[in-house]
């Protein structure tokens, strides 16, 4: 009998597009496998963002357009920095004994990838030293690694590393090192919009854009989902409303007051005295969960951090959860 060839993919689906389906057609093809199991975050996110749709919903997107097993990949890790995601998926697939892993890059080319994961490896101390000392000057660690990599090798990763599908790959590509796993990594190369752009394309588009149109009522161009996920959403906007991180506002205001006046902030997960205080002082002047990020983000407190910071605030998400989960 043939054994069955297994591919992982980690993903958010948020929502399921166009990109997404041809990123599992493509690592169909290029691996042979028989089955393609999705490790995706819940109804929170790596941004620390809630997701515009439940994870049920996703899951079905997912299982409709070529996927045979979702995954809810745990919160303390789905809304976590890089690492961190990478660590608790690539444990999963572990687990689970899958054969390949393919991921979505801005390089598409998983030599240069790797190439950048042994130097990394191979220079840890080195660059461990040198990020402590920018981030000790108020560089936020992704801005300190990437200095810290040019100051060895010129400008040779600069670009890779401006990337985030980029750099979460070399992560997925760390942790498989780091476990000596025997999960071959692919990597199928991004096509139409960045990562970050928000304005529709006329080939694919990007997450960020579909959700902008979503939430501003426009019509969603067909070429930028499946035809099953437009009536998926249209089936789920009849009952639901779709999600946006402004809603927990109030939630997030009574939890933050709370943590003062109970004096709890040290048991959150990764919350520093220095931002509860920033985190606190801010609170009453801002009207949104948006406005409150914008105003304590600073050159060492990224956007992200911050919307992580807020998810663990709101879960109650706390250090011994890491260490547990850990």
């Amino acid at each position: 009998m043939k054994q069955l060839i297994s591919l992982g993919i980690i993903a958010e689906y948020n929502p399921f597009h166009s990109g997404h389906a041809y990123h599992i057609e493509c690592s169909r093809k290029l691996t042979g496998a028989d089955c393609v199991i999705v490790i995706m975050s819940g109804d929170f996110l790596q941004r620390g963002e809630p997701a515009i749709v439940d994870k049920y919903t996703r899951a079905e997107m997912a299982l409709s357009n070529g996927a045979d097993l979702v995954i809810e990949l745990p919160v303390v890790s789905a809304c976590s920095s890089a690492p961190y995601f990478a660590m608790g998926s690539i444990a999963i697939l572990n687990t689970l004994g899958a054969d390949h892993l393919s991921f979505g890059s801005e390089s598409g080319d998983i030599a240069p990838l790797q190439e950048l994961v042994h130097f990394l490896s191979d220079n840890e101390t080195i660059l461990d030293t040198a990020i402590k000392e920018l981030t000790a000057t108020g560089l936020s660690y992704p801005l300190a690694r990437n200095k810290a990599v040019n100051a060895l090798t010129g400008t040779r990763y600069d670009q890779i590393l401006k990337k985030p599908n980029n750099i979460l790959g070399i992560e997925y590509l760390m942790e498989l090192k780091k476990t000596g796993s025997s999960i071959i990594p692919h990597t199928v190369k991004r096509l139409g919009n960045d990562y970050n752009d928000t304005d529709l394309s006329d080939s694919l588009s990007s997450a960020s854009s579909i959700r902008n149109c979503i939430h501003e009522g426009h019509l969603i161009p067909s070429s930028a989902l499946p035809e099953n996920v437009h009536e998926i959403l249209d089936r789920y906007q009849k009952k639901h409303r779709f999600v946006r991180l402004d809603d927990f506002t109030l939630l997030l205001k009574m939890k933050i007051l709370e943590i003062k006046k109970e004096k709890s902030g040290s048991a959150i997960a990764d919350l520093p005295d220095y931002l509860l205080r920033k985190l606190i002082q801010e609170t009453e002047h801002c009207n949104t969960v948006t406005e409150l990020i914008e105003a304590v983000k600073s050159k060492d407190l990224t956007y992200a951090r911050i919307s992580r910071e807020k998810t663990n605030i709101l879960l109650k998400i706390t250090e011994s959860d890491y260490s547990n989960f850990q």
